[in-house]
Order: structure tokens, then sequence, then C-alpha cells
């Protein structure tokens, strides 16, 4: 039975693994090479053979919420991308929290970890290290590896002929710190990852000039999604991830390349994707964009060959004067202290079910965690991992047979491929929801959305529509947290309040917001009048708008109810006065009514000037006319810059250039848009506003014509 497990890496996949060790009653050992926990997070200033490095300013692409561990959320001050520190802080409240520290044994590196000659029957690992210069060796039931695989850099030299020519610097991004001793260089930075990314941006602005050498080109998004909020947050939800499974892929990309290119072109920063049918990890930098257009990064494509202090491109151009190389071109991954035949990189795959367990072993007593690169953060996958791993050393879950777990292994492969690509970045690659849901399924912690839409609907919506963070995993099965409901619901609260940090006073009403509230709701009301009247539509003009105006005479009266009295107003009478000599809309005159209606743009401005109108015939005597002609004006000439032709068009550029009178007496009575404003705001109000449809636009002369 498993009882002792050591623990290989105090980074966050070591500290997880403690504690899921812990919470199942197993005895661990943890051994850190440093003196200190943190692993990839922990900036030193100089690169250590065998650790992880980081430059300074490195910032994580997940944010807080969907990054925590399951039981442990962050600190609501914390920001919502953290600075390496930060994380850091966060890993030293998590081990303090759960007393982590105590198992672990510092400087201590490990040299060998072999089975014993009964692992066959017992299982159990000789686990040789050093600490101060001497050697020692113990006894494990179970051997957790967490030594990370950002350590091996990987130079394809052979791929750049004429390296060994280049008078200049050259090293890997690994070896990167800060931008200090590049100043006024002209700097040449190969790969279009995160790294290849930050490093460019961070140079940018000490150098004279950086280019970024990319083979296939790469989406670029920034942290910052709809409303502000975290991009993982609106990304990386239960929909969505079933929305892009069942999708057809060329929808999917349709999709996603409309999507990445709201921000900006692509095509157009030189940064198109070659093959965007691949759903390979986009880059998350805020700043790549612009330092691009002010021209303090020039994209370039494939380096063919290099000289002395120049670089030849894959267009034949050539820049001059390099003075440094970058290669950010990724790590392969190492475990020296294994057996060669355990864990290795056979045809373009790890040979590891599910990313963790070699398939060939008798017993099932060694597990690699955190040997992953998911689309979506690192520390829930690795504390899923964890949480599985430990329980079948407990024997409380079980692996199946060798020969299905090598078809998993080839199946997974051939799916990552298809999804990702075959290039040496990818062999790691996998779906985010997906594989985390698959591992909470082993271990009975998946929440049930059906049964728990029936239980606690606000719940299972927010699960299912919301961010999938880690809290999800821990409302049902072993390791249950009671705070884990209340966890999903607040996050949105943790998310803001490093934000809100600047008090703000709720500002007072402007007195122009309670005038149009006041006239909304009357247009409100008059909009349910003219539903509910039937043919007793209100009037514009009175008879003594007609009377006054008598060139206007039929622009006024044609209005049903042309005659109403100021203080009967909801109760007209209809006198005749046709649109036309023979009564109906010429077909000319309906189309300009269909154009000017479907604009949709002035509907809003219609109805209150409609308002407007209304309230002057009822509450300023002798105001009406010029309230009507107001409104005329305004519309007639909209109309002519709309391209309206006939008296109204004419009269409106008549009006514009002072020569009303003229245009009218030589035109006659204009059929302006104006007579059919209480009929198209009557059908605006039926259609909430939509502009209105064709077939409703020509009913309009039938109706004018019944009326």
């Amino acid at each position: 039975m498993v009882q002792k497990v050591v623990v290989i890496g105090a980074g966050v996949s070591g500290l997880i693994s403690l504690k899921c060790c812990l919470d199942e009653g197993l005895e661990p050992t943890c051994f850190e090479r440093t003196e200190d926990i943190g692993g990839l997070w922990r900036f030193k200033e100089n690169v250590e053979e065998g650790r992880a490095s980081i430059y300074q300013s490195v910032i994580t692409n997940t944010s807080k919420e969907m990054s925590c561990f399951s039981d442990f959320p962050m600190p609501g001050d914390f920001p919502n991308f953290l600075h390496n520190s930060k994380l850091l802080e966060y890993f030293r409240i998590f081990a303090q929290k759960f007393d982590l520290l105590k198992y672990i044994q510092f400087q201590t590196t490990v040299l060998s970890v072999k089975r014993r000659p009964d692992f066959s029957s017992s299982g159990q690992w000789e686990v040789v290290t050093q600490s101060n210069g001497k050697e020692q060796s113990a006894i494990f039931d179970a051997v957790m590896v967490c030594s990370g695989h950002h350590i091996l850099p990987h130079i394809p030299l052979q791929s750049f002929p004429g390296i060994d020519k280049f008078k200049g610097q050259y090293f890997h991004s690994r070896q990167y710190k800060h931008p200090r001793g590049f100043e006024g260089k002209r700097i040449l930075v190969i790969g279009i990852g995160n790294s290849a990314s930050d490093i460019a941006v961070e140079l940018s602005k000490k150098a004279a000039q950086v280019f970024i050498s990319t083979r296939k080109g790469s989406w670029v998004m920034s942290r910052i999604s709809e409303d502000g909020y975290p991009w993982d947050m609106v990304f990386h939800t239960r929909f969505s991830s079933m929305v892009r499974n069942v999708l057809p892929r060329a929808l999917l990309r349709w999709m996603m390349e409309r999507q990445m290119n709201r921000w900006f072109s692509h095509e157009n920063y030189g940064l198109d994707p070659q093959n965007k049918y691949l759903m390979k990890e986009p880059v998350l930098n805020d700043d790549l964009p612009s330092r691009i257009l002010y021209g303090a990064i020039k994209v370039k494509p494939r380096v063919t060959g290099l000289t002395d202090t120049a670089a030849i491109f894959e267009d034949e151009t050539v820049e001059q004067d390099i003075d440094v190389i970058v290669f950010a071109t990724g790590y392969t991954f190492s475990f020296p202290f294994l057996e060669d035949s355990l864990v290795k990189v056979e045809n373009n795959m790890v040979s590891l079910y599910k990313y963790m367990f070699p398939p060939r072993l008798e017993k099932a007593t060694l597990a690699c965690i955190g040997l992953i690169q998911p689309l979506g953060s690192i520390f829930p996958t690795v504390e899923l991992q964890a949480r599985w791993v430990t329980r079948v050393f407990k024997g409380l879950c079980h692996l199946p047979s060798e020969e299905a777990m090598m078809v998993d292994i080839i199946q997974r492969k051939e799916k990552r491929i298809d999804l990702f690509g075959d290039s040496h970045s990818q062999i790691l690659q996998t779906n985010y929801i997906d594989y985390l849901d698959e591992l909470a399924a082993e271990i009975g912690a998946k929440p049930d959305l059906v049964s728990l839409l029936l239980r606690d609907p606000t719940l299972a919506v927010k699960l299912y529509f919301g961010p999938c963070n880690s809290y999800q995993y821990r409302l049902v099965g072993p390791g249950t947290w009671d705070g884990a409901r209340a966890a999903i619901l607040t996050q949105g609260q943790r998310i803001l309040q490093p934000l809100k940090t600047r008090a703000l006073r709720a500002s007072s009403p402007h007195p122009a917001s309670s005038l149009l509230k006041v006239l909304g709701l009357l247009a409100l009301i008059l909009a349910c009048l003219f539903s509910f009247s039937g043919s007793n539509l209100s009037a514009f003009a009175s008879s003594d708008c007609c009377q006054s105006i008598p060139r206007l005479a039929c622009s006024c009266g044609c209005f049903p109810g042309g005659r109403v009295a100021d203080s009967e107003w909801n109760s007209p009478s209809y006198p005749s006065c046709p649109m036309t000599e023979d009564g109906s809309m010429k077909l000319k005159e309906a189309s300009k009514i269909r154009a000017y209606l479907t604009r949709g743009r002035w509907q809003a401005d219609i109805i209150h000037k409609y308002v407007t109108f209304v309230s002057n015939r009822k509450t300023v005597s002798g105001n009406g006319d010029s309230a009507y002609m107001a409104v005329l004006s305004d519309v007639t000439s909209k109309w002519a810059q709309l391209g309206g032709t006939g008296p109204c068009g004419s009269q409106a550029r008549a009006r514009e250039g002072g020569q009303e009178d003229e245009a009218i007496s030589k035109e006659g009575t204009c059929t302006s848009v104006v007579q059919w404003l209480p009929v198209a705001k009557m059908e605006l109000r039926a259609n909430q506003f939509e502009p209105l449809s064709a077939s409703k636009i020509e009913m309009i002369p039938k109706r004018l014509q019944h009326e």
C-alpha cells in the first residue's frame, strides 16, 4: 500500500502535490534543489543551471480568479494579472496556510530515481539525493515528478546558416533578464510566442530598432476583454467550449478570425497566422500592436541566413548592422534522474497516459505533474492532476490496461495534431475545459449541471455561462469545499476590487435628463394612444394652420384629423384632403418614404419633434404654426440631404438658399414626408423603434387613404 511519496520540485506543481498528498492521508517528502519555493515564478538575477529562469517584468497571462487553487482564492486586493513577485507572494501564503514548508528539504538535488528489484510486486522506488555534498538514498512507495519543462532551452542553430560567422551577440530567451545594456542596439528576436513578444516590446523602449522574425505568424490578444474584464473570464466558459466543439471547423475558423481581428487587422501588421485552421495558443500582449504601429518593432518573415552583421529573410530582404539575436524558440524537456524508458518523446508525442502516467509500468506509482501546456491556466490543471494521481496511489482510482492506455495516447496525439499542428512547441498542447472535466470525472468532482439546474438554478447558470474556474471542482466529490459556491457567485466582486481604487460620488441627474425622461414617457403614452385609437390618429395641424399657411394647406391638412380644436385634440374630425389627384400615393413617392424611414437614424428625432410639436400646440397659444414649421423645416432638410427629389426636395433646397416662396409657388403643394410622421411614429412604437420593413412602409399610403 502506498504511504510514503516523494515530490520532486517545490514550484507550483510541487506545492499543490504536497497538499493533495496530505488531503489523502499520505506522507510526502519534497526535494527542492534551490533555497526557496516558487520554481519558475521566483525571479533571480542570475541564470542557474538546471533551474527555470524568467525575466524581471514577467506578468501572468491568466487572471487571478482563473489561476488560484480551488479551495484558496487569491486575496481580493490582488491585481487581476499578477507580476511574478505577487504570484510568489500567493504561493507563500498558500504554503503557510496549509503548513507545507516542513515537508520540503531545500538545497537537495535528486540524482536518480530507480525501480526497486521487487518493483513488480511492491511498486517502490529508490531515490538518491545530494545535499551539502553528501549523497543519501531512501525508499519511497510512489514518485511525483514536479520539476517542470522550462529548463532545457531549444536552440535550433542548424536552421540558421551563417550563425557561426555572426559577430554579434546571440543567446536564448531564458538568459534575458532586463533591457539594461541594450540601449541603442539593433536587435533581432526570433519567435512569436509570449516570451518573444514580451522581450521584443520591452527592448523596443531602449533599443534603436527591434525586429521580430516569425515563420507562421500568430493571433495576438489583449488581456483586456469585453467591458474590461480579463480575457479568460470571457473566453473560458462551458458554453463557449461547447460551441467550439460542435461547430464545423470552417465556421469556427471564420468566427475566430473575426474575433481576433476586432482589435486590429493581423494581416496589416504582418502577424496573420499561416494556418488559421489550427487552434494554437494565441500571444497575450497588450503593447505589441502599438509598438509595431510606432515603428519601434518591425515584423519580418523567417530568417534564411546570417552574415557577420546582417540577417537575410525569406522574402529576400536584408537587415544590416544587427547587434543582438535573441532566440525565443522554446524549450525541450528532460528528466536526467529518471530511467530513459520512463518519460521520453517518440514520434512527436509524449508517451504518458493523459500526460501523467507511463503506460508500461507494472505498478502505477510514478506520475509527472505539470508536463502539459493547456489553452488556459496551468494552476487548476496541475491541481486536478495531483488530486487524481494521489487517489490512484491510494487505490481509490484505477488506470485501464496498458493496451487501452496506448490507444488513448495515440488518439490524443492525432487529435492534438489536428487541432494544434505538429510543431515542436505544440507537443504538450491540449484543450482546457475538456481536459479539466476529463480529470475531474476520474475522481467524481465534475459538476452535474442537469441535476444542479433543478436544485440550484442560479449556480447552474453561473457554471455554464460564467467562467470555468477551479472552484467548480470543489462542489461535489472528494475534497468538497463549503466555500466553493460563495466563491463562484462572488468572483465578480474580487475582479473589481483592485480596480475601484478611486472613490466616485454618485453624479446628480442633469436637468436635461429629467426633461428627456418626461418627453420619453409622453412619447410612450402617445404611442399607446395611437395604437389603440384605430383610425383616430392625431394631427400635426388644425384648420387654423391650414388657413394661416395657405400655400401649405394640403401639406397641413393631409394629416388624418387636420381640423383639431386646442381643447379637443383627442377627438378630431377628418376633412378630406387627397394626397394626389386620384386620392392615392404615387409609387415614386412611396419609394421615397421607404428610403427615408428605413434609414432608422432619424426615427428618435422624429418622435422628439412630434412630441415637442404636440406639447406646444396644447400649452402655448399661437405657437403651433411656428412649431409645425420647425418640424417641416427640419425633416424636409433631411429629406434633401438624403437625396429627395420632387416638391419636397426642391423646397428644402430652396429653403436653405432663402428662396422658399418661389419654390412653393412653382412646384405647388409639398407632399412632404412630414405628412406620414404620425403613422411612422405609430409603426415605430409597434416595432420597438426598429427600422420599418418594406412591407409596412408600402401599407402606409393605403392606411392614409383609408383614413
